[in-house]
């Protein structure tokens, strides 16, 4: 548990029965009984990430960032709300997944209009927009070592990426592996992690298959 969140941590994300708000909810560390809850985006939160002074949170197309110091507070706003620059207007993507960047301060975002967006966190301006993917992305993670972006989406590939370039370096199909494919649940992949050597990734069935 990194040191900001040693009071508290947060449990999950939900909506009011009583109102249409999605909000974020605390559950003090040492005493569970005591929950505490902020309004967080128009529509449903799809991911959270936290680093030692700020929650982020993702929503329908957009990203807030909220002080931990003040999200025990009432009637707390966000530091700031970011959305990148989608092409298509007609429907807003989800943001599933986002990793920050040690190397340069900045996030990565795997939305759903098939692309990672690069936000710039010490500027608080978007930089790049990695394109690749074919279809709705699901996870993004870093393999810091190597300074790579790893991304994996509804069309079955995991994208290695330069993250000083921009540039996909790599791309694996999975579901091209004999060992690897699951034909009845579909190719797309749900969730990955990696370190220097090894990436493990999963998606619909309840399978983990881990690649050197």
């Amino acid at each position: 548990m990194i040191h900001a969140v040693k009071r508290y941590f947060l449990k999950y994300c939900m909506y009011k029965k009583s109102c249409k708000e999605p909000v974020l909810v605390l559950e003090f560390w040492l005493d569970p009984s005591l929950a505490l809850s902020s309004a967080a985006h128009e529509g449903p939160v799809f991911s959270l990430l936290s680093t030692d002074c700020v929650l982020l949170s993702a929503g329908n197309g957009e990203v807030s960032s909220w002080s931990w110091t003040e999200l025990t507070k009432k009637n707390v706003k966000p530091l700031w709300t970011k959305r990148p620059n989608y092409k298509s207007g007609l429907e807003i993507p989800e943001i599933n997944s986002m990793v920050i960047n040690p190397r340069d301060n900045s996030l990565a975002i795997g939305a759903g209009d098939n692309n990672i967006h690069i936000l710039d966190l010490e500027h608080g301006a978007f930089k790049a927009t990695l394109q690749g993917h074919t279809d709705y992305l699901h996870c993004v993670c870093m393999r810091e070592r190597e300074a790579e972006l790893l991304s994996g989406g509804e069309d079955g590939a995991v994208r290695m990426w330069d993250s000083r370039t921009g540039q996909c370096v790599h791309c694996i199909e999975v579901y091209k592996y004999e060992s690897c494919a699951r034909p009845r649940y579909g190719k797309w992949i749900s969730c990955l992690t990696t370190d220097s050597d090894w990436m493990v990734r999963s998606h619909v069935t309840r399978e983990i298959l881990f690649r050197h």
